[in-house]
């Protein structure tokens, strides 16, 4: 009987279809993603126009897509490790898509936030997936730049947005947005029902590898010649076992040294929520107060995201090279670069570049916390871990976009929102300092079991007799 080591056939793997098939699916559905996320933001100042009432009022439907996100990173990101990465993400797409088309039936701010709040469930559960299920086939070297390049599809998604409202909801109103934020993502998912494949980890460790094991190891390796016959196995330093209640996932985030680690997230991400879904609601009824058109404030919402694109693929290169803490000056930067943005007078050119800037700090520091956080949880729950950390963190998205709108409805200088939205980044700063100093994700995730010293990889791709 051959023996055939999982770790090392993706450690050692070179360019193959099967991962960039992979990576091409979670792009586009992360971009649909994105974009189903923002939708109503583009939409708010059409809405608002149409039912004649106050944008304050917008304030209960921001907070009820954040909870949606919220509830679903919790819900999903444990179902992930009970059945599966590959039908939990086709059932939080599936809902999602229907949720977000169903909102051209609203009529009323109780309808959008009901619609806004269960589409929200499948919108935050499919994150912590794709995280978890991209990190497992790709080498450590490269996993936080390939969560980077998913989330720019996030990204360009909330992008998206901003060009389709100044373009169609002129001539067609404000349900056209909602009606291909609802469409695209169902026309994907014969893709994801056929193409789309479940972890070699999770299948190894669930003991359901009986067919789909060889066929993917060979895949990624047709050196590797695995056969029915093949046993699989993982590095020492990787769990060998699947968890079971949900009881045991929850407590297990907090096992050795995730102990640190999970707070130190989980505070990190409730801080850089808090400025990016303030920002990312609030920008377009913002730029209209002031005078400007509500295409153009599309326009700046659009260079918010399109900035933090780059930024974040920057910023999570920056960690596979140097490190965590090596990107803990960016989210420094973007506190400085918003708080100039709303003190200082612009054209209208010059307000759109710092739009663009202001979504290259901002988003760089969100989307590299977002790359590392898969990396610091083992197979067994990684994508709990990933999805506890994203919905804990959106309790700043909850909090600040409603302490916005409870601003915004005192009608304060301009430069107040802006302070708001700049106050929580050095929190994010200090998170990824300590993250770095905790000795960085790779050897949070081997020592998480029992908090001791990770042990030395053996060789891991090996072909011989089972003793």
């Amino acid at each position: 009987m051959s023996i055939v080591n999982i770790s090392e056939v993706i450690e050692s793997q070179t360019l193959n279809r099967k991962v960039v098939s992979l990576l091409l699916l979670s792009f586009l559905i992360m971009l649909c993603d994105g974009y189903d996320l923002q939708t109503i933001s583009f939409a708010s100042p059409s809405i608002v126009a149409d039912w004649g009432i106050e944008k304050s009022a917008f304030g209960f439907v921001f907070t009820a897509g954040a909870l949606g996100i919220m509830v679903g990173g919790f819900l999903f990101g444990s179902l992930a490790d009970r059945i599966g990465r590959r039908p939990s993400f086709i059932i939080g797409t599936l809902l999602f898509s229907v949720m977000t088309l169903s909102t051209v039936l609203a009529t009323t701010v109780t309808h959008l936030a009901v619609f806004r709040f269960i589409a929200g469930l499948g919108i935050g559960g499919v994150t912590p997936i794709c995280f978890a299920l991209n990190v497992e086939y790709v080498p450590k070297r490269f996993r936080a730049t390939v969560v980077a390049v998913v989330m720019i599809g996030y990204m360009i998604g909330t992008g998206i947005g901003g060009i389709l409202a100044a373009w169609l909801v002129p001539q067609h109103g404000w349900h056209v947005l909602f009606y291909i934020g609802g469409l695209a993502p169902l026309a994907l998912m014969p893709l994801l029902v056929f193409a789309l494949p479940e972890s070699i980890k999770y299948l190894l460790l669930s003991n359901e590898h009986s067919k789909s094991v060889p066929l993917l190891v060979n895949a990624l390796c047709p050196a590797a010649g695995a056969t029915s016959d093949t046993r699989f196995v993982l590095d020492d330093t990787e769990d060998q076992a699947k968890l079971g209640s949900w009881k045991e996932i929850i407590l297990s985030l907090f096992k050795g040294r995730l102990r640190r680690v999970t707070p130190v997230l989980w505070i990190s991400f409730i801080a850089s929520n808090m400025t990016v879904f303030l920002l990312a609601f609030w920008i377009p009824l913002i730029t209209v107060s002031t005078g400007r058109s509500a295409s153009l404030a599309a326009i700046g919402l659009t260079l918010y995201s399109l900035g933090g694109a780059f930024g974040g693929l920057l910023a999570s290169r920056i960690v596979d090279m140097r490190g965590v803490a090596a990107v803990a000056l960016i989210p420094l930067i973007a506190s400085a670069v918003i708080i100039a943005t709303g003190a200082l007078e612009f054209s209208d050119a010059g307000f759109l570049t710092m739009m663009g800037v202001i979504g290259f700090f901002v988003f760089g520091g969100h989307l590299a916390l977002m790359s590392v956080t898969g990396m610091f949880y083992p197979n067994s729950n990684r994508a709990s871990g990933a999805g506890w950390a994203l919905s804990v963190g959106k309790l700043g998205a909850i909090f600040g976009p409603a302490l916005a709108g409870f601003v915004i409805a005192s009608h304060p200088p301009l430069i107040d929102l802006f302070l708001i939205a700049a106050a929580p980044l050095p929190i994010v700063a200090l998170g990824f300092f300590m993250l770095g100093r905790l000795g960085g994700a790779q050897a949070v995730a081997t020592r998480a079991e029992d908090g001791g010293q990770a042990n030395v990889e053996k060789p891991v791709l090996v072909h011989g007799s089972a003793s």
